[in-house]
């Protein structure tokens, strides 16, 4: 007996991993796990909890409205399915199941963690015009909501392989791109520009730091246009050697991110 309360330990363990590494965004994953453990406020949940509501589905207004029926089974659901492109996924699982979280779970343990997200990002969108629907009288149609779900999948899909492409390239920074102390005599300024183009504005700051790496001062600049970043990081060096300049400080190194603006100040000294 108690090794079969173990496995059935290990079981639910597997099938919340499996819930949690399906690739969504974390708003999908958290109403995904809200669905599962049947804390959503459907109707039939609502009255349970002693709230004064009718138990009737507020999209079809036929049948009761618990978990099963408000992500599976309501007819209009049941067409956003089909208008997700995920019929292929939930229609030949619904003879097995009559349970949402034993769907969801089976779901996400066997389909890839892409599809499996997919879903997840069709199951907040639901939710979400479920809501739309009780609370301001609005609704997508099924080919809107499957869309909706798609979309917001992909652009989080894309927000990913963008961080992970610029989490291996700071993987790969060769150790000379780490800031280090200047020698003794000598200050370091690093220098750098921003944009924020819908302003119309460019800024420049700089920071200067002595051979043991303590702060010794900085300082920002505001201009009122808009420039090309190499123009920006050109004006952000210049406004740091003006600075130097009027300090009287001698044995500076200036340092700037901008790879653009090193290779063409370098290739002009040669």
């Amino acid at each position: 007996m108690k090794e079969k309360w173990r496995q059935a330990g290990r079981d639910v363990s597997r099938n919340w991993d499996a819930l949690w590494s399906v690739n969504a965004p974390p708003k999908a994953h958290h109403v995904l796990w809200r669905v599962c453990k049947e804390c959503i406020p459907t109707r039939v949940c609502l009255l349970q909890r002693q709230v004064v509501c009718t138990p009737n589905c507020p999209l079809c207004n036929i049948d009761a409205e618990d978990h099963y029926h408000a992500f599976v089974l309501c007819p209009q659901v049941v067409t956003r399915w089909a208008a997700a492109g995920l019929n292929h996924i939930i229609m030949h699982r619904l003879p097995n199941f009559n349970n949402v979280a034993e769907l969801l779970f089976d779901i996400c343990s066997k389909e890839e963690c892409d599809i499996a997200g997919h879903v997840a990002a069709f199951i907040w969108c639901v939710w979400q015009n479920r809501n739309a629907k009780v609370w301001s009288n609005t609704q997508l149609s099924s080919e809107q909501v499957g869309n909706q779900a798609f979309q917001l999948w992909k652009n989080w899909f894309h927000a990913q392989q963008i961080r992970i492409k610029q989490t291996q390239q700071t993987h790969t920074v060769q150790p000379s791109a780490i800031w280090e102390k200047p020698r003794d005599g000598r200050l370091k300024i690093n220098v750098d520009a921003g944009f924020f183009e819908h302003q119309g504005i460019t800024t420049t700051a700089c920071c200067v730091r002595n051979s043991s790496g303590d702060f010794q001062c900085a300082q920002t600049r505001r201009y009122n246009f808009n420039m090309s970043i190499l123009e920006g990081e050109s004006m952000a060096l210049l406004d740091a050697v003006k600075l130097a300049t009027q300090k009287g400080w001698n044995f500076i190194i200036f340092e700037s991110d901008s790879q653009t603006l090193v290779n063409a100040i370098n290739s002009r000294n040669r």
